[in-house]
Order: C-alpha cells, then structure tokens, then sequence
C-alpha cells in the first residue's frame, strides 16, 4: 500500500486538527485582505469498487467508511477502515451478508463519529427479511475492539412500526447526538438515552455540526417559509435555543465546522463562507475553483488549529480520493501564474475537473472560469450568447471560448478565431493525422482550424433496405417524393410539425437562401411542397389510447424511418432488431443528396481560441490537455483512441482465472456488462459487437459533419407565418410568398 501523507505534511498540519477538540489559541495569521489560500494536495488510498466514502481525519489517523458494490454478486458491503498515517490498515470492520440457509441480514453502518481519545462511535442497523430494521449504538476503542454495543432501536422510533437516523455527533463532552426524521435523539456518553429534541414544529433536520464553542447545532428547513435555519441543541433542556437564519448554500452533512472568527465555515459547493450567528451574516472565505478544487466534489471540511481549512475531495468518475489543506499565506508570498480566462455561457462538473486538473499540473497558466449566463439573475441561454458574442467582437474576449453554441463559421471567417492548425501540428502531445479527416475538415472554414471536438456521437436517420435501398443519403425533393409514395405511412417517428420543418431545413436552408447573390427561393414549388408535408403532422404529440410499441410500428411500415443516435459502437445493432431487417442508415435529406450523418459535440467541448488573445500558447497548452483526455462518453475523433474503443466493444468480462464468463444462454458476456433496450418481447440485449457492425458505425464516422445550424430568425418568420395554413386561414402558396418577401427583406438588410 502506498504511503499518501509525508512526514513534512504530519509535522506541519495535523499535529493539530480539531474534529472533536476544544478551541484553542490561533497562532498569527495575515489580516484579512493581505491573505491567499493555498492548496496542498495528499492523495487517500482507496480500496477497490468503492462506490462511496465517507473520509474524516484526525490527529495522526484516517478513517474511512467505504461502501463497496460488487457488479458480479450486485452485493454491496460498508467497510470501516482505521490507518495510520503511512498507510497502514489498524483495524477494518466489515458489515453486509447473507444469514444461513437463505435467511437475510444485511448490516449498514449509518454514521460515525471519533472523540478526542481515538474511540469510534458507530450508528449501525441490520435489515432483516420483510424489512425490520434494528438500530445498535456502538463503541470501538482504538484498537478496533468493540467496547460496547447498545440497540436503540425503541429510542429512534418515528412511530410505532419503524425507526430512522442518519447522523451521529459528539460534543466536546463525549455526548451523543443522532439526527432522525424530525427530532434529534440525545446520548449519554455511556449510550444510555438521554432524551429528545423535536423538529416538528421546526422543520425538517438536514444536518448536525459543531459550532466554534464546541456546542452542537442543528440546520433544518424551515416549514413555514422553506427557509434554511439553524438553532442550538441545549442537551439538559431537551430543547432548541433561538432559531438563526440568512445561511449560505444548502449546508449540507459534511458542510459546515467549526469557524475562526465566525461560528461556523460553511460550504455551499462553490465557495467557503464564515457565518456568524450574532449579526446572522457571512463572509466569503474562498472560491473552491481558485484553489484547484471542484467544489461538488468536497464531501467534508475541517479547521486545523494552525489556521487551514482541510477537505475532503472525492471524485466519484475518477474513482479517487484526496486530502486537501489550504494554508493562508501572504497574496505577495506566492508565485502569480498567468491567467488564461476560459469563456463559457455555463460551467459544470466535468469543465471544472478538466480546468481544475490543468491548474494543478501547470507551473505557468491558470485557467480561471467566466460565465456567461446568470440564471439567478434570470439570464436566458440566448442572453448569453449575446453577451459572449458581444465580448468576443468588442475586445473583451476570453481567451478561449466555447464554440459549441456559437455560430463557429461567421466568428472565424471574421476574424475571432484563432487558426490551431500551427500548434496541433507543432504539438508533442497529439498528431494532426491521427483525426479523422472529416472532422479536421468540418470544422476548418476559410483554411482555418477553429476546433476540435474531444468526442462525439452521430446522428442520423434509418428505414428499411427493402423500401430505401442500400445507397445512404438522398435530397429533400426525393424524400418528399418517397413519402408521397408512402400515403398510408408516417415518415419519422413521433414527430411533430416544429420537429419535422428542423428535420428537412437543418442541411437545406441554401436550397431557399444564396446569401452570396442576394437571391431568396421560399416562393418555389419545393417549399410549398416541404409546407404541405409538414402539415401532416400534428402541432404537439398527445397520449393515444392504445399506442402500438415502436417496434410494431416499424416492422409493420406504419412508420417508414426512426431517428437514431449512437454514442457506443454496440448501439448500432438495436436498429435492424427494431426493423425486424437489414436497415439503411440514408441520413438527412442535403442540398446535394451526399450521405449525411451529424456529428454531435453535444459534451459542450468545443474550445475555439480568441484571435485577440494575449496568451495563445498558454490557451493551446490547455485544449491540448483537454484534447487528450480519456473519451468516456462517445466516439474519439482520433484513430488511435477507436482503436482502443473497438477492442473495448469486443471485449467480453473474465472471472478471477481469466477465463470467459458466460450468461445463462451460454454466451459471452460483453465487457461493457449485460445490458440492452426496451421490456417484454421487445426486449434487445446487446451482444459483443461484430465487425460488420464495427464496420457500419465507422463508415458512419468517416462521414459525419457538425449540423448546420438554421438561421433562428429565418426559423422564426418561417414559424410564425405558417401558422396561416396549418390552420386553414391561407393557402401554402400564399403562405409561401409572404415567407419570401419577409426573408427577402430580412437578407438585404443583413447583406
């Protein structure tokens, strides 16, 4: 086992953390203002197929309660670890299994908590069959050995057939606390029930923590108004002290500690507040981005008696766990880095890592997060694409920005965007010809590169081999033309008018619009005809009485073509199982009848460099390290990563020995696990894909380009005005002419 805490680190920050000690002295800080946090990363060895884990640490040991799930027994057990700073395993305490000849037991460890001696008191329960669940309160010393065991199951009643808890708490007396549904039940340190607080005229407890004095308080939703509260918990009373409120974030379990100044530090997922109880206001302490944390994924926060705050960072994708301390020391003392701003209309959980990843590896740059829409301020998704145009255009550009919503042709043939052609090709990291062609040259507009996608899914449409043929792609004159062929027969499915205009116009608005001559043609039989086709649809799909399944509706040709998205090669082989026979994957109808299949870069990674920015290489060493980051969701535009992908896709799962796990019909079973679509006799199970289906999804690839986005405003009037025929008021060709003059006017005013 790795050792993952340095002797430098013991000596110099948890000689004194204070999980359940008293408050003492601070030694001097910087004031207020003059101060910087500055992370130090420790990396927590963590067992195999953890699914959870609740980590504390306390003067020279790490606990740990892990929850393993096993995939093969569906089986999941809480493992209860305590180690030493070096790494090494003092004591472990499994829980979760089967009783004799098939009676089940199933024992759960519901919180803990550690006095200042090292002995851990446990919450556990054990679920019998038909649901009985008993509640035990139980002692360990620190040697691991079980002190005592008490069933407080009568004590955590919530009424006469059921009990329920979810955290345990100590004070600084060794006093026992265990939040329930609507009460608090209180411990004496020797286990024996001391009593309870109610909440039920309060609300509802989401958390217990102990405040700077050591006192234990409660935080709960408000019933009346909803709001967040908090309130002390006195224990000789057996009731709560005045309600306190104005409290930052949720606070949830794991949140709030003890505070420095204030009574408590309280994290709200995004940055680290000291709250004071008096003034019933808070601070802002840190912004967990700006010290190389993803804030959603800090499960707990600690204060040391040296001043640091300690997390505890679990990052459930990457199936890690670190300690993190955050030293203040003075803004002056530490080495600035250059900043690269990164412009995005919204930030989550997977742009954070990849950004928070960087900062931590980067000796030189920082990436720092600006956003773009302000939803509590009420911001829409186009308000941010303004304001981020506008940015872009005026000088106030970051220095990256996201393109997958912007419109990435205009911007770079205007000038905005930075050609990355020099820096791929000069990068020791990627190979330009390790993408796929089609890819590079989707996304070069005037000989300039302006992206990359770091994955994507496709898009297309697919029908029967006997109606379509075998060729892929058509135009949308031929698609009318088949459907007309088809009268008694819907096109695509579950579609609706709004759907099906988007559908025919999304690769066909040049056949109407030549912005290069001026010249609109929406007053043409083709256009009419496209009006007429839509307007077999209905406005809005609405529940039918008996509906017939999907499948049965393809097989029987009731409905002619169905929408499909592919994002593992093995989804390819749902499709001629829904068929019922050999399908042509024909794609989207196009101005020129080319094979049209989208490539969707749906995962919001579509990074573009400003022209105007001052720091390009610094912006490319960071998309270049997003770039190369594993593809978990979708196809990877690099060959060298499809490579891994289809082996992954023929690969099947092993038992211990290596050998070929098999499923009750006695076929392998596909590494990916036993997975597939659809219920009854419609039911599909994914196999280990072939090559000729292999094959299908990479002739797919190859062809795939990014999806011309329609001009919203032409969209619009082309909406707005149809609406005349869709209700009868106008005939198409009327319709067709007003669409035509409003178009017309809108391009010579945009020319």
């Amino acid at each position: 086992m790795k050792k993952f805490l340095s002797f430098f680190l013991i000596m110099t920050f948890l000689t004194g953390l204070t999980a359940c000690g008293g408050q003492e002295e601070m030694p001097d800080v910087p004031e207020e203002g003059e101060y910087v946090y500055v992370p130090e990363f420790i990396s927590l060895d963590r067992p195999e197929n953890v699914n959870s884990s609740d980590s504390r640490l306390q003067g020279e040991r790490l606990y740990q309660n892990n929850y393993l799930y096993d995939l093969d027994t569906m089986r999941g057990t809480d493992q209860f670890r305590v180690l030493s700073l070096g790494g090494e395993v003092l004591f472990e305490i499994t829980m979760g299994g089967n009783g004799s000849e098939g009676q089940y037991f199933q024992e759960h460890l519901v919180d803990y908590d550690v006095d200042a001696e090292g002995n851990v008191y446990t919450l556990e329960n054990g679920v019998e069959q038909g649901g009985k669940t008993d509640y035990y309160l139980c002692c360990y010393n620190d040697s691991g050995a079980r002190a005592s065991v008490l069933d407080v199951t009568a004590a955590l009643k919530v009424d006469e057939n059921s009990a329920s808890a979810s955290q345990l708490l100590l004070d600084d007396e060794g006093r026992i606390y265990v939040m329930c549904q609507r009460s608090v039940k209180l411990f004496e340190q020797d286990g024996s029930p001391a009593g309870s607080v109610s909440m039920a005229q309060n609300g509802y407890p989401h958390a217990l923590a102990r405040g700077k004095s050591g006192d234990i308080y409660v935080f709960y939703q408000d019933s009346s108004d909803l709001s967040r509260r908090g309130a002390k918990i006195d224990f000789e009373a057996k009731e709560l002290g005045d309600a306190f409120g104005n409290l930052p974030g949720q606070a949830r379990t794991g949140d709030i500690c003890r505070g420095e100044k204030g009574d408590f530090f309280i994290n709200d997922g995004s940055k680290v507040y000291e709250y004071d109880i008096e003034s019933q206001s808070y601070e802002e302490v840190l912004t967990w981005l700006d010290c190389d944390v993803v804030g959603s994924d800090v499960s707990r926060i600690e204060r040391t008696e040296e001043g640091a705050l300690f997390a505890i960072v679990e990052n459930w994708r990457a199936q890690t766990e670190e300690a993190v301390f955050l030293n203040r020391r003075s803004a002056s003392e530490v080495e600035p880095k250059t900043e690269i701003v990164l412009g995005l209309l919204y930030e989550d959980r997977e742009i954070q890592t990849a950004v928070v990843d960087f900062n931590k590896r980067s000796d030189q740059y920082k990436v720092v997060i600006r956003t773009y829409v302000d939803s509590n301020a009420g911001e829409s998704y186009t308000d941010g694409v303004r304001k981020l145009n506008l940015d872009i255009v005026s000088g106030n550009s970051p220095d990256i920005f996201d393109l997958s919503r912007l419109d990435i042709e205009t911007l770079t043939l205007n000038g905005a965007v930075e050609d990355i052609t020099p820096y791929l090709e000069s990068s020791s990291v990627l190979d330009k010809a390790d993408y796929l062609e089609n890819v590079l040259t989707s996304y070069t507009y005037g000989g300039k590169l302006a992206a990359i996608p770091h994955s994507f899914e496709i898009e297309t449409v697919a029908g029967k081999t006997s109606d379509l043929g075998e060729e892929m792609g058509w135009t949308l004159e031929e698609m009318l033309s088949f459907a007309k062929e088809h009268p008694q027969s819907q096109l695509i499915y579950n579609a609706t008018k709004g759907s099906v205009m988007e559908f025919c116009m999304n690769s066909n608005m040049e056949l109407f619009m030549d912005w290069e001559s001026g010249e609109t043609k929406f007053d043409s039989e083709l256009f009419v005809r496209l009006l007429e086709f839509v307007n077999t649809y209905p406005d809005v799909l609405k529940p039918q009485e008996n509906p017939l399944e999907r499948e049965e509706l393809l097989r029987s040709g009731m409905v002619l073509l169905y929408p499909v998205s592919i994002m593992y090669f093995h989804e390819i082989q749902w499709y001629p199982f829904a068929f019922d026979e050999t399908v042509t994957y024909i794609g989207y109808p196009t101005a020129d009848g080319s094979a049209a299949a989208v490539l969707d870069y749906s995962f919001d990674e579509l990074y573009g460099i400003s022209a105007a920015s001052q720091n390009k290489e610094g912006a490319w060493t960071f998309i270049e390290s997003c770039l190369n980051l594993p593809v978990e969701s979708g196809f990877s535009p690099r060959m060298s990563q499809l490579e891994l992908q289809i082996e992954e896709a023929k690969d099947y799962r092993k038992d211990e020995s290596g050998e070929p796990k098999l499923d009750e019909n006695g076929n392998l079973i596909p590494a990916h696990g036993s997975i597939g679509l659809g219920y009854g006799e419609y039911y599909y199970a994914y196999h280990i894909s072939t090559d000729e289906e292999i094959n299908w999804v990479m002739e797919l690839l190859s062809i795939a380009k990014p999806q011309k986005s329609s001009d919203n405003q032409v969209m619009a009037i082309i909406e707005e005005e149809a609406q005349a025929f869709y209700a009868g008021q106008r005939t198409a060709e009327d319709v067709a002419e007003v669409i035509q003059g409003r178009v017309q006017t809108y391009m010579d005013e945009r020319r």
